[in-house]
């Protein structure tokens, strides 16, 4: 072999030795998944987009009828919405119980983490409920300070927002003082849309509103109810509760499964006087 062929075939090894060297060695030929989302490509290079709107996992609950969601920091809080006042506490990871309690209260809908305590709305006596968390015994509560049904709950760092359901395309959210339940401030549903916001989320980019009249699940802009977006609900028309956990969104719904869903991750927050509200998400 001639010098200058030898040359050439020293530079080929060379080449796909140090390619190789550059890939991580716990990157795979087709990437890294965890929990059916690729957090790594093959060549080692930063995350894909966030896939909006996927289901990220899913599992089974032990209830009746699940509606109203919450998350705690730790784990996911479950209320049952039908024949008993039952609120289960979940293994967010696979949906195993930790715990569980009746409340005594049924038909209960909207479930909220807030000030350190666990807000739950009942249709059955048309209130909102706080309770400790660790028991579920009932510390306080209040008669929804509106003519129609109170569903979803959310906190927003100071208050809570409570959706009304109504017999008329007409369901309105509104911002409660916790400590008096008044109202202080209220939303109309986005236009032509929904009377039924049977779940609420608090997110750094507005409130995510469950509804299941349409099988939606719209983000709000909270000062004035106009729509931001919206996803297919994973429970299609059986849609309840929402929840968020910093990351992810939490859905549930009438067909008893839990449903954990990619919403994106902002990547520039405004502050509002509400709470940081307005986000710019990663295209």
């Amino acid at each position: 072999m001639s010098k200058q062929w030898m040359r050439v075939a020293m530079l080929v090894v060379a080449g796909q030795f140090c390619a190789q060297a550059t890939v991580p060695a716990h990157v795979s030929a087709t990437g890294v998944y965890t929990d059916g989302r690729e957090v790594a490509p093959p060549d080692g290079s930063s995350p894909p987009p966030s896939r909006f709107g996927e289901v990220v996992r899913s599992f089974p609950t032990p209830t009746g009828y699940a509606t109203g969601i919450a998350w705690d920091g730790n784990a996911l809080f479950v209320a049952d919405g039908v024949a008993y006042g039952v609120i289960w506490r979940l293994d967010a990871t696979d949906g195993t119980v930790l715990g569980s309690y009746d409340i005594g209260i049924l038909k209960l809908r909207g479930l909220a983490m807030g000030g350190g305590f666990l807000w739950v709305a009942s249709w059955d006596t048309e209130s909102i409920y706080k309770l400790r968390p660790s028991d579920g015994r009932i510390l306080d509560s209040f008669e929804a300070p509106f003519p129609g049904k109170p569903d979803g709950i959310a906190w927003d760092g100071l208050n809570l927002w409570v959706g009304e359901e109504t017999e008329s395309d007409a369901g309105s959210i509104h911002r409660i003082d916790p400590a008096t339940g008044t109202i202080l401030d209220s939303i109309v549903a986005p236009s032509g849309c929904c009377f039924n916001p049977r779940g609420l989320a608090w997110t750094p980019s507005g409130i995510w509103a469950g509804y299941q009249s349409i099988g939606r699940i719209y983000k709000v802009d909270p000062a004035n109810g106009g729509s931001l977006g919206w996803i297919s609900a994973p429970s299609g028309a059986y849609q309840q509760g929402v929840s968020y956990d910093g990351q992810y969104l939490w859905s549930t719904g009438g067909d008893n499964m839990v449903y954990q869903i990619d919403i994106g991750k902002p990547v520039s927050v405004e502050t509002t006087p509400w709470g940081a509200i307005k986000a710019r998400y990663r295209e």
